[in-house]
């Protein structure tokens, strides 16, 4: 019997549906049900009822229940472009939008200079670097010409300067040049006046050593200071597309799409995806099923929240009157918070990952639609923004452009 319920349920419902509309159902059945039988008594007994009759009646009531949650989860299947809308606020009132906007300009700032500081510390460093090593290597040159060493070592500070960088490369922080510049200041002087470079001498392949050290520290400073920037950078553009926000986070991760493809190219998102998603659809990679399982995931995550949400407003409201009982209130107003949070975490998560596989879609596919629409293919990267600038203004309103075909035989 259970198996001729999910075998109907399974061809009601396709796969994509189990995934991104069905289980949040169950889940938001599964939770309500479970505070409703520890909260009412008469829906224990609505739920327990009596004995069943038959069979048959129980296989009615089982496909009956089967056929409610098929129809709330092709309810909520409908409903979640508008729900992913609100998390993203685009069709909030603008009382509420001015209300929550301050807050991605506060996370707007601090991530600008984030970023800003991430790059001045990559390139003051990195000049400081190629004065370093210049400068060392004339010291050695110069020093190597007087063919005698009596280096006797470094100084107790530099000793602790190096100490310092070591513990700060071990810790994953970032070296400060002042460690760097302590160092250098001995160093040179040290190379200018004794040479690095005898055989069969202890103080001159100590100097050496001690050169070789400062340069790989310095490497990997640089090294370090070039990925914290890239970070930076990226964390800064995933995360938003300008200074035109929306009052969500989600809101302004959704906008990057349209940013990114437009900045690069002038290809207009808006009106090219579903164009887009045509020639996607004939590449034998399988890119476009993943870009297809992505959104599954993320309208999954996103009814798993709202799911919980719906629930955690109903409960807090309902709860007062349903129980006498402080603790388990407490329990409930504490759980679907924290829950809220992690789901909404997890939507954040998955949309960054679907806009950036929408951002690579545009990255890889373009000019096979440009194949697709039988046009040119642009010589360069002025050209191809052109291109698209012209298709964008004929389609979007239909301005009179002449575009040159290219029919392929």
């Amino acid at each position: 019997m259970l198996n001729a319920v999910l075998d109907k349920l399974n061809a009601l419902v396709p796969k994509t549906l189990i995934v991104s509309a069905f289980f949040p159902i169950v889940v938001f059945i599964s939770i309500n049900g479970a505070l409703l039988w520890a909260t009412s008594g008469t829906f224990r007994l609505v739920v327990s009822g009596g004995p069943v009759d038959s069979a048959t009646a129980l296989t009615t009531r089982a496909l009956l229940g089967a056929l409610l949650i098929v129809a709330l989860t092709y309810a909520l299947s409908s409903l979640q472009p508008w729900l992913r809308e609100t998390l993203e606020g685009s069709n909030w009132p603008q009382w509420l939008v001015h209300a929550f906007r301050p807050l991605q300009w506060e996370r707007y700032q601090t991530l600008r200079e984030e970023m800003i500081d991430a790059l001045q510390r990559r390139d003051a460093l990195f000049a400081e670097s190629q004065k370093w090593e210049k400068r060392l290597d004339d010291a050695r040159e110069a020093g190597v010409k007087l063919k005698t060493c009596s280096f006797t070592g470094l100084s107790g500070g530099s000793l602790k300067a190096f100490d310092d960088i070591e513990a700060s490369v071990a810790r994953g922080d970032e070296v400060a040049i002042e460690l760097f510049d302590t160092i250098f200041k001995e160093l040179e002087p040290a190379l200018t006046h004794n040479s690095a470079s005898l055989k069969s001498d202890a103080t001159s392949a100590d100097l050496a050593w001690s050169r070789r050290r400062f340069n790989e520290y310095v490497k990997q400073a640089v090294h370090a200071a070039n990925m914290a920037a890239t970070r930076a950078v990226s964390r800064f553009h995933t995360n938003f597309s300008g200074e035109r926000l929306a009052p969500t986070a989600i809101g302004n991760i959704a906008a990057t799409i349209v940013s990114y493809a437009y900045g690069r190219y002038e290809f207009n998102v808006d009106v090219m995806w579903t164009r887009l998603q045509k020639v996607m659809q004939r590449d034998a990679t399988g890119f476009y099923g993943v870009v297809q399982d992505s959104k599954t995931q993320l309208d999954f995550v996103v009814g798993m929240f709202w799911a919980l949400l719906v629930s955690a407003i109903g409960w807090v409201i309902v709860l007062p009157f349903a129980t006498h009982t402080v603790w388990f209130y407490i329990a409930v107003v504490v759980a679907f918070p924290l829950a809220c949070g992690l789901a909404y975490a997890v939507v954040l998560v998955s949309y960054r990952a679907f806009a950036d596989l929408i951002r690579s879609s545009v990255d890889l596919y373009r000019f096979d639609l440009i194949d697709a629409l039988h046009l040119h293919k642009p010589p360069s990267l002025s050209a191809e923004r052109k291109l698209w600038h012209s298709v964008d203004q004929d389609m979007s309103y239909g301005g009179n452009i002449d575009l040159p075909y290219e029919h392929k035989a």
